[in-house]
């Protein structure tokens, strides 16, 4: 299948730590086209929590009561998934934890390796500029968007989204003439 014709799948996730297959996912945001699935995940072995992770994620027990357990998680992302090209902020993260997630549920899917990264997009079109962090929110303060005080897949899902959508092509005159007006108030071009 030509990559141009596949859908798109924004993909954010908040895990347990950093190393898929021990840590796991304890939250997920899939937007495809029109659809948004947000959901909290159930841990199984929440004793592996890093510190680090859950001043992140500001994980607590009371905040996950509710939340959908790994096996029905699982088969929802696999069916959203399917046939899609992943674009995400550091995309490789969490394709490995879906890959952990589908092979310990044991869910088949045929995830496509290949994926979109708003990291090089944001290197390539903002580091010029200024940008001096390619964090997301770094990036958010750059663009002028508001910047949240915690992570959360929702709210990263939607940001990376929205930042694939204005450094891609529908924006590309935009760029061109926000760079050409750069560079001649620098002095750079005439």
């Amino acid at each position: 299948m030509y990559l141009k014709n596949r859908p798109l799948a924004f993909v954010d996730l908040e895990t347990t730590g950093l190393y898929a297959g021990h840590h796991e996912i304890i939250e997920i945001c899939i937007i495809v086209g029109v659809r948004c699935y947000h959901v909290k995940v159930e841990p199984k072995h929440i004793e592996r929590i890093t510190e680090e992770a859950q001043r992140i994620n500001g994980y607590t027990g009371r905040k996950w009561l509710g939340a959908i357990n790994q096996r029905t998680v699982a088969n929802e992302a696999a069916n959203l998934l399917e046939g899609c090209l992943i674009v995400g902020h550091n995309p490789g993260f969490d394709y490995e934890f879906l890959e952990a997630l589908f092979e310990q549920e044991h869910v088949p899917v045929g995830l496509d390796r290949r994926t979109i990264d708003t990291i090089t997009l944001a290197h390539e079109h903002l580091v010029p500029w200024g940008l001096d962090s390619l964090s997301l929110d770094s990036i958010r303060a750059f663009l002028g968007w508001t910047v949240r005080p915690t992570h959360n897949a929702l709210d990263d899902c939607k940001d990376t989204k929205r930042l694939y959508e204005t450094l891609t092509r529908p924006h590309r005159k935009y760029w061109a003439l926000f760079r050409a007006k750069s560079l001649r108030f620098w002095g750079l071009i005439k």
